[in-house]
């Protein structure tokens, strides 16, 4: 006779759903399965949704009428009191069992509830989103319109990204990661013969599939603004997990940045007179000063000691370049103004930039009648030089310093050792040659202290912890493929490459070429401190890097950066496109 192996408790109780009202509700009752209190933020996004489309599933309570308490949906509960009135009417069932029998519900109600894979979720919504747009979806469900956005673009990941996810081969980082970018290059990252070092980190994918173009962060992005650029045909890639967005037609947004600034030029030149419109930071020379009145002077220092550490302009900025501009007209009469110039541009955070009054060269500068304030404007007028900026450095000025060469080569050290393991054998056994034969092997060599690498599984890991002559028959009995990446993890693990001196990088550099610099380059920069690099480097790499990774326009919107933002841009755009340093990738000395 077959007897139970678990005993059942009682079956539970529950009446049919009736309205109770919400202030009659007190408390989570102690059988509730659910002892944690639930994410703020998830309460709250559940409170829009329930605002919107009603309590769908009754609350289930027990106790007494005026003091109820939750035994399963207490965040729905919790939502509720966000937006209802106590007197405000709720469904629930009624439970009338013991306390054992209560548990045992309250338990079954979570444990027998499974949560949606976010692809199933996604999908759904993205099936709503094609019979209604994304804002109808979005209030129907309570959630933002990102949230639809997302989803829709989660759905729509080829097939071979959905399948490698919902059989746990990625998880959802790298699916967030590889939505909203075309099919075509996230198959071909599927098919790169190091997909699986790639997979394994969002940032490389990051790196891999965001497209070259301007950062809605860069100046000329911020002045022109996305609304404009769109509405001139403009494409942009918004990644719609992070906070980061891209205009992909450079030449298209400089032209129509060129365009705003040419317009704001026409304007001052037809109200204020000048004679020469200036939009290139480095024909701005010397300016005329403004000629200011005393209580000027008074108030502009105010201003300054005012003003200081705001991280934004202020009213109090407005007024200092207003004060500014008088001076300058002043100093300039109007009958002498068509002799100079005025330069309108961008600062770094995208605002106008206009400087008055610049002296043209081979324009005769007329004498300035003597001013009743007596300051800039005398008869030979003294000039200033307009807001300095730093000198752009010339194509190809770039000197690398020993301290930045050697981080780069460090680097560069620390990626070809984690290469060692994909390489073809020969070239792991040219590696193993010259860690055994080279005269500074003791720098280089087999260090045996260092420990086996490769998986737990693998055939390294499991020869470790036998005996030499036990080992010896295991690895002849094995396949040739797994002596061989035994071979290459043992290699990896043993050649410190850190401690080789590379001769200024370009053994190194032979190494690398043997090797697919594509796919060296994400294990290069997943390692690589590049703010350091940079900030070690100085300017004229700064911008070199720029240029490299983002072309002419992204370096002319940086030139003007002071060192340490420039430094910390070119490191930002270095990452995102696995940036080598031109004597690691063979293109420089």
């Amino acid at each position: 006779m077959k007897r139970a192996l678990v005993k059942r408790p009682q079956a539970p109780r529950l009446a049919a759903p009736v309205e109770i009202l919400l202030g009659e509700i007190v408390a989570i009752d102690p059988c509730n399965a659910r002892r944690l209190e639930p994410d703020a933020d998830a309460v709250a996004e559940l409170s829009a949704a329930l605002s919107e489309r009603g309590l769908l599933n009754p609350l289930i309570v027990r106790g007494s009428p005026g003091a109820w308490r939750v035994l399963a949906g207490g965040r729905r509960w919790r939502a509720l009191k966000r937006i209802a009135l106590p007197t405000d009417l709720v469904r629930v069932r009624v439970f009338d069992g013991d306390d054992e029998s209560a548990a045992a519900l309250s338990l079954d109600e979570n444990i027998d509830r499974q949560d949606l894979h976010p692809l199933d979720e996604a999908d759904r919504v993205a099936e709503m989103a094609q019979a209604a747009r994304p804002e109808t979806v979005a209030r129907v469900l309570g959630r933002p319109e990102r949230y639809v956005r997302r989803c829709v673009a989660l759905s729509a990941l080829p097939e071979v990204a959905r399948a490698a996810w919902l059989s746990g081969r990625i998880g959802e980082p790298q699916a967030r990661a590889l939505a909203g970018s075309p099919a075509s290059a996230v198959e071909a990252l599927f098919a790169n013969s190091q997909a699986a070092a790639i997979l394994s980190d969002v940032r490389q994918i990051r790196a891999a599939l965001t497209p070259r173009g301007v950062s809605v962060r860069a100046p000329a992005a911020r002045f022109v603004g996305a609304d404009a650029y769109v509405a001139a045909g403009g494409a942009m890639h918004e990644d719609l997990f992070g906070e980061e967005a891209w205009f992909l037609d450079a030449d298209l947004l400089r032209r129509l940045e060129r365009q705003k600034l040419s317009a704001e030029a026409d304007r001052l030149c037809e109200a204020e007179g000048w004679g020469v419109q200036l939009f290139e930071p480095g024909d701005v020379g010397r300016a005329m000063p403004p000629d200011l009145t005393e209580p000027e002077r008074a108030e502009l220092a105010d201003i300054e000691s005012r003003a200081q550490g705001a991280p934004e302009p202020t009213a109090l900025d407005a007024r200092a370049d207003e004060i500014h501009r008088l001076g300058v007209l002043r100093a300039v009469p109007q009958s002498n103004r068509a002799q100079y110039g005025v330069y309108v541009g961008l600062d770094s955070e995208g605002r106008l930039d206009v400087v008055r009054g610049v002296i043209v060269e081979g324009r005769s500068v007329p004498p300035q009648t003597p001013s009743t304030f007596g300051v800039a404007a005398s008869a030979s007028p003294p000039a200033e030089v307009a807001k300095p900026r730093p000198p752009r450095p010339a194509a190809g000025s770039a000197i690398l310093p020993l301290e930045a060469r050697r981080l780069a080569e460090m680097a560069a050290s620390r990626a070809a050792a984690q290469a060692i393991q994909g390489l073809a054998i020969g070239d792991v056994l040219r590696i193993a040659l010259a860690a055994l034969a080279a005269k500074d092997r003791a720098a280089v060599g087999i260090e045996r202290s260092q420990g086996p690498g490769g998986s737990a599984g693998s055939l390294l890991r499991r020869l470790s912890r036998m005996d030499f002559c036990v080992a010896l028959a295991q690895a002849s009995e094995s396949s040739d493929e797994d002596v061989e990446q035994a071979f290459a993890e043992a290699i990896a693990g043993a050649v410190d490459f850190r401690h080789a001196e590379f001769a200024a990088g370009r053994g190194l550099i032979k190494f690398i070429d043997r090797i697919d610099v594509e796919s060296f380059a994400p294990l290069y920069a997943a390692g690589f401190d590049y703010a350091a690099y940079f900030t070690v480097a100085g300017r004229a790499v700064s911008l070199e890097a720029i240029r490299a990774c983002g072309g002419p326009a992204a370096e002319s919107e940086r030139a003007w950066l002071p060192d340490d933002k420039l430094a910390a841009e070119a490191a930002l755009l270095a990452r995102a496109k696995c940036w080598l340093p031109p004597f690691l990738s063979g293109d420089a000395p």
